[in-house]
């Protein structure tokens, strides 16, 4: 399922596909907001969580002695998520 990069491919991951949302509509009030790109807006990121918090946890777990890659590691909302993954 953490390497699954449609919701079709993965009805669990918990978001919409795409084709969904009005994307034109979304995209734009975002991005009025914002100086994201309406890709980066709408975008959930990856099952795993967040790169840069992931790579800041290795390294806080490297001065702990605990071997674990960025990869290695999943961020959760909370232990229910945690169990179900």
């Amino acid at each position: 399922m953490l390497h699954t990069t449609s919701p079709e491919k993965g009805p669990g991951l918990g978001y919409l596909p795409a084709r969904w949302l009005d994307g034109e509509l979304i995209t734009n009030a975002l991005c009025s907001m914002s100086h994201l790109s309406g890709a980066q807006m709408l975008g959930f990121g990856t099952p795993q969580g967040f790169l840069p918090l992931r790579q800041q946890m290795q390294t806080r777990f490297a001065e702990l002695e605990i071997g674990a890659s960025a990869q290695q590691i999943v961020l959760t909302s909370g232990i229910t998520q945690a169990i179900d993954l």
